[in-house]
C-alpha cells in the first residue's frame, strides 16, 4: 500500500501566471493531461454575472442545445451516433482537430458554434417541413376513417339493429319516407379520455335531440388507441343555434373536426382523398430521404470511428468546463493569474506540460506561462487518496461517510480486511459463503465482457468486483468455523465425543448422551458432533457471542491506536496523552480484561466443577458494583451453596480481587484526566496568546508543525515547505463536520471561554464512557446475524427436505419422498436465493457499514475533509 492511500498524498499551494490571450488552449493541454492540479476559487464572493467568463459560459450552453436537438432529430431520422471508445481516442482527434483549424486560421470554439448554429437553421427548417407534411398526412389518415365509417353507417353495413342512430340517418338518407326530416352532421377525431365527457356535455346542451356515437380510431399507429372518431346527427335549422352550440362543444374538447359529404358527394370525395394520401405519403418519404442524407452528411460518420457531433458535445462541455474553472481565476490586463492546489507527484507532471505548451507554435513572443508559490496565506488543503479497482469499492464505503480530513489516516486501510471479515462473521455458511465467492470470482474474471456487453444484467456488480469474492471468502472461512454447510454438519474430522446411552430396567432407551475423550482435539473449526446434540444452540449462542464481543474490543482498541496515530502525526501531544492515552487504558483495563477473562476461562479445564465456573457478565459487574471483590464465602470457597468463582489465582479469590480493584481505581482515575486536563491547558495556552505582555516566539523551519493543539483544524502555510501544512487545532471545532477554511480566516484570534471548553471535553468525555460500553454491545450483532442466518437456514431445510427424509412422517412411501425431494429442493433453491443470498446478505452487509461507520470510525475519524476535485477532461469524458 502506497503512504499517499495511508494519509493523503501532500499538497502543494502554487500560483498560475497564463498568458490572457493563450489561457483557453494552454488549459485545453493541461485539461487532456489529467489529474494534476484543482483550480482554487478567487472569486467565490462575486456573483455570476459579475464574474469575467460568464458570457462564454451562456455561448457554451446554447451551442451545447442545439447539438442535443440535433442528436434528438438523429434518433428520429435513426441515424446513430459512434462514441469515443476511451478518453485517448478523444485526445487524439482533439489534437487532430486543432492542429488542422491552426493550419486554416481558425479558432475551434468559433467554427463549432458557426457550424453548428448553421446546421440548427438548416436542421429546423427541414425538420420544420417534415413535421407540416407528417401532421397534414395524419390529419388525412383521420379523415380516411371518419369518411369510411360515416360510408359504412349511411349503407347500414355497421349493424343490423335498429337504434336512434340508424333510424335518423336512414331518414337522412331518405328523407321522402315517412318521418323524414333534414338532419345535420358534426364529425371527427377526439381523445378517448374527452370522448365520454363530451358526449354527456352534448346531450345536456342539446336536450337530447343530439345523438352522439363513438367509434374506434382503426389506424396502424402506436397512438390510434388514445384517439376516437365521433359522428353527431342532430335536427337541422335555418338558423344552426344547436350546431353554433356543438361546434363550441367540439373546440372545447380540442376535437378535430371534418365536414360530413352527402351520399352523392361520397364517391367523389373518397377517391380524391386516397389519391391526396398516396400523394403526401410520397413527398413525406422524400422529405424524410433528403433529412436522412443530409444528417449523415453532417455527423461525418464512418464505419468504427466517432461521429463528428460527438466530438463537437465533447469539445463544447471541456470548454464550458475551462470558463467554469477561468471563473475562479483573477483577470489582469495581459494575465490570468489562478491558484491551485498540485498533489507532489504531480508536480514533475505539471512541469512537463508547461514545457509542452512553451514549445507549442505562437509561443516564442508571446508572455510566458509560469508556475510559483503562493504566497503565505490560511486555507484548508483537500484530501487525495489516490485508488485503483481494487481500493476503490473500500474508499468510496468511508467517503461515503465523509471524506478524510487532510493527512488524517485512511479507515480503508484497514477495512480492506475487517469489512468482509465482519460480514463473514455474521454471514458465515460454507454453502452461502461459497455461492457468493464463486459470484464474485466471476465478475472478477469477466469483468471485461460484461462491461463491454450493454445488454448485461451484471454490470451493476462490476463496481464491487473485489470485494463481493472476499466477503464471499470470509463467509466461506467462518462456515468452516461454525462448521455450518446450509444448515448441516461437515465432518472434518473424527468427533471427539462418544455415545452413552442410557436404559432403565428392562433395556429400553431412555437417553442418549455424549461423552468427551479426555486427550481428544478437534483440529479445526466445531465438533460436528454438536449438531446433533439437544443443546447445540446454547453452545453456539455462547461460544459466537464471546467471539463478537472479543472481535469488537480488538476493533475499537485498532480505532483508538489510529487516534494515537494521528496525535503524534500532527504534533498534538497534548491530545496523545490526555486523550489517547487515559482512553486506550480505560478501554484495555475494562473491556480487554473481559476479553482475558473469555479466553482464561476458555483455556481452563471445569470439568467436574462446573458449578465453580465463574460468569464472565457477573464478574466483570461485581468490578464496579463490589469494588473488584469476588463474590461468595471465602470461609468456605468450596461450599456448593455459595462457591467463590475463582477464575485465576487463589481459592478464596484475593489476588483476583487486588487486580481486579486496581483495574477499578485506574479505570476510575482515567477519566477526571481526560475531562480536566486539556481544557485546562488550552485555557491558558489561549490566555498568553492574547496577552499582549507576552511575546510568542515562533520558527520558520521547513518540518516544524504547529503545536497549538486544540482541534485538528488543518490550515495551510503556501510555503516551500516539505509538508506543506500548519496545523491548527481548535478546541470548539474538536467534533464539528464543516470546517471549511477561506482565505484570510484566522482561527487564532478566535476567543475560547473557559466554560465552553469544559463543557465541550465533558460531552467527549461522557460519550466515550458511555459509548464504549453501547458500542461494545452492538458487536453483539455479529452474534446476532450469525445465529439468524444459520436459524433460517435450518428452518428452510427442514420444512423443504428433512421433512421427506423422515421414515415416521406422513410421506414414508418412497414415490411420495422422491417427488418431494424434488419440489422441496425446488422450494429451498428459491427460498435461499431470495431470504438468504439477497435479504440477508444485504442485512449483513448494513449491519456491517454500520460497525465501521459508527463503532470504530468514531474513535479517531473526524470526516470533515475537502475531496480534491482536479481539473481534468476526463471526468467530463466519463
Amino acid at each position: 500500500i502506497k503512504m499517499s492511500f495511508i494519509r493523503s498524498e501532500t499538497m502543494h499551494h502554487k500560483k498560475l501566471r497564463i498568458p490572457k490571450h493563450k489561457v483557453v488552449p494552454i488549459l485545453h493541454q493541461l485539461g487532456k493531461v489529467g489529474d494534476i492540479f484543482e483550480f482554487i476559487d478567487l472569486n467565490k464572493n462575486n456573483s455570476e454575472n459579475r464574474k469575467n467568463f460568464s458570457a462564454m459560459i451562456s455561448r457554451c450552453e446554447e451551442i451545447d442545445k442545439k447539438i442535443i436537438k440535433f442528436f434528438t432529430i438523429c434518433e428520429q431520422f435513426e441515424v446513430t451516433n459512434q462514441k469515443f471508445d476511451s478518453f485517448e481516442e478523444y485526445r487524439d482527434y482533439s489534437e487532430g482537430f486543432e492542429n488542422q483549424m491552426h493550419t486554416l486560421g481558425r479558432l475551434p470554439f468559433d467554427h463549432i458554434e458557426n457550424e453548428v448554429t448553421a446546421d440548427e437553421k438548416m436542421i429546423s427548417e427541414m425538420f420544420s417541413n417534415y413535421n407540416d407534411i407528417q401532421e397534414h398526412l395524419e390529419s388525412l389518415y383521420e379523415k380516411l376513417q371518419v369518411f369510411s365509417k360515416l360510408k359504412d353507417l349511411m349503407m347500414n353495413k355497421e349493424s343490423s339493429g335498429k337504434n336512434e342512430l340508424n333510424e335518423r340517418l336512414e331518414s337522412y338518407i331518405d328523407p321522402e319516407r315517412e318521418g323524414g326530416s333534414a338532419l345535420d352532421f358534426i364529425s371527427g377525431v377526439i381523445s378517448t379520455e374527452d370522448a365520454i365527457r363530451m358526449k354527456r356535455m352534448i346531450f345536456r346542451a342539446s336536450k337530447g335531440r343530439a345523438c352522439v356515437q363513438i367509434f374506434d380510431l382503426e389506424l396502424n399507429r402506436p397512438e390510434s388507441h388514445k384517439r376516437k372518431i365521433f359522428l353527431v346527427v342532430f335536427p337541422g335549422s335555418g338558423e344552426n343555434i344547436l350546431m353554433q352550440k356543438l361546434i363550441k362543444i367540439c373546440d372545447i374538447f380540442n376535437a378535430s373536426r371534418y365536414k360530413v359529404p352527402s351520399i352523392n358527394e361520397f364517391t367523389i370525395e373518397y377517391p380524391q382523398l386516397e389519391s391526396e394520401i398516396r400523394q403526401k405519403e410520397h413527398i413525406l418519404d422524400e422529405s424524410k430521404s433528403t433529412a436522412f442524407k443530409f444528417l449523415k452528411q453532417r455527423v461525418g460518420e464512418l464505419d468504427g470511428e466517432p461521429s463528428r457531433y460527438e466530438f463537437y458535445r465533447l469539445y463544447i462541455k471541456n470548454e464550458k468546463y475551462i470558463n467554469t474553472n477561468l471563473n475562479k481565476c483573477l483577470v489582469n490586463e495581459n494575465f490570468i493569474e489562478a491558484e491551485v492546489f498540485v498533489p507532489e507527484s504531480k508536480l514533475e507532471q505539471v512541469q512537463q506540460a508547461a514545457d509542452k505548451i512553451l514549445k507549442m507554435g505562437d509561443f516564442d513572443n508571446a508572455p510566458s506561462f509560469s508556475m510559483s508559490a503562493a504566497e503565505h496565506s490560511n486555507i484548508k488543503l483537500p484530501t487525495y487518496i489516490p485508488t485503483n479497482d481494487f481500493t476503490w469499492t473500500f474508499q468510496e464505503i468511508v467517503n461515503t461517510y465523509g471524506i478524510p480530513r487532510y493527512k488524517e489516516f485512511n479507515p480503508a486501510v484497514f477495512n480492506i480486511v475487517t469489512f468482509p471479515f465482519l460480514f463473514g462473521m455474521m454471514f458465515g455458511d460454507i454453502a452461502h459463503g461459497l455461492i457468493l465467492l464463486v459470484f464474485g470470482l466471476y465478475l472478477l474474471l469477466n469483468d471485461k465482457n460484461i462491461e463491454n456487453n450493454p445488454n448485461s444484467k451484471l454490470g451493476v456488480f462490476l463496481k464491487a468486483k473485489y470485494l463481493l469474492p472476499m466477503m464471499g471468502f470470509f463467509a466461506f472461512y467462518s462456515g468452516f468455523i461454525y462448521n455450518d454447510f446450509a444448515a448441516a454438519a461437515v465432518p472434518l474430522s473424527s468427533t471427539c465425543y462418544q455415545n452413552q446411552f442410557l436404559k432403565d430396567e428392562s433395556g429400553k432407551l431412555i437417553a442418549m448422551h455424549g461423552v468427551k475423550d479426555s486427550d481428544c482435539s478437534y483440529y479445526f473449526g466445531i465438533d460436528h458432533k454438536w449438531n446433533a446434540c439437544s443443546n447445540d444452540l446454547t453452545f453456539l449462542n455462547s461460544l459466537k457471542m464471546k467471539l463478537s464481543v472479543l472481535i469488537g474490543v480488538i476493533h475499537m482498541l485498532l480505532g483508538i491506536f489510529i487516534k494515537g496515530l494521528n496525535c503524534v502525526f500532527y504534533g498534538d501531544y497534548l491530545s496523545f496523552y490526555f486523550e489517547f492515552v487515559p482512553q486506550f487504558v480505560f478501554m484495555l483495563l475494562i473491556f480487554g480484561y473481559m476479553d482475558f477473562m473469555i479466553i482464561w476461562k476458555w483455556l481452563q479445564d471445569w470439568t467436574g466443577k462446573e458449578n465453580m465456573a465463574p460468569n464472565i457478565t457477573s464478574t466483570l459487574l461485581d468490578v464496579f458494583l463490589k469494588v473488584g471483590k469476588v463474590a461468595g464465602n471465602k470461609e468456605d470457597p468450596t461450599n456448593p451453596k455459595d462457591p467463590v468463582r475463582v477464575l485465576y489465582g487463589d481459592e478464596k479469590g484475593d489476588l483476583q480481587s487486588t487486580i481486579q480493584m486496581v483495574i477499578l481505581v485506574v479505570a476510575v482515575i482515567m477519566i477526571p484526566i481526560m475531562l480536566l486536563v486539556k481544557p485546562i491547558v488550552l485555557n491558558n495556552r489561549y490566555k498568553k496568546q492574547h496577552n499582549p505582555f507576552v511575546q510568542v516566539h515562533t520558527t520558520d523551519n521547513s518540518n516544524s508543525k504547529a503545536e497549538d493543539t486544540g482541534s485538528h483544524n488543518i490550515l495551510v502555510e503556501t510555503s516551500n515547505r516539505n509538508r506543506g501544512i500548519n496545523e491548527v487545532d481548535d478546541a470548539k471545532s474538536q467534533r464539528s463536520n464543516s470546517m471549511s477554511s477561506a482565505p484570510g480566516d484566522h482561527h487564532d484570534d478566535e476567543e475560547h471561554s473557559f466554560g465552553d471548553l469544559i463543557m465541550h471535553q465533558t460531552i467527549e468525555t461522557i460519550e466515550f464512557v458511555l459509548g464504549s460500553i453501547s458500542n461494545t454491545a452492538s458487536y453483539l450483532r455479529l452474534w446476532a446475524l450469525s445465529l439468524a442466518h444459520s436459524q433460517l437456514s435450518k428452518v428452510f431445510y427442514e420444512k423443504a427436505i428433512k421433512t421427506f427424509l423422515r421414515n415416521e412422517s406422513e410421506y414414508s412411501e418412497i414415490y411420495i419422498q422422491i417427488v418431494g425431494l424434488f419440489v422441496g429442493f425446488v422450494i429451498l433453491a428459491c427460498i435461499t436465493f431470495g431470504v438468504l443470498l439477497m435479504m440477508d446478505m444485504l442485512e449483513c452487509f448494513l449491519h456491517t457499514l454500520r460497525l465501521h461507520w459508527v463503532e470504530f470510525q468514531n474513535k479517531f475519524y473526524k470526516a470533515d475533509g475537502v475531496k480534491y476535485m482536479p481539473f481534468s477532461f476526463k471526468s467530463n469524458f466519463e
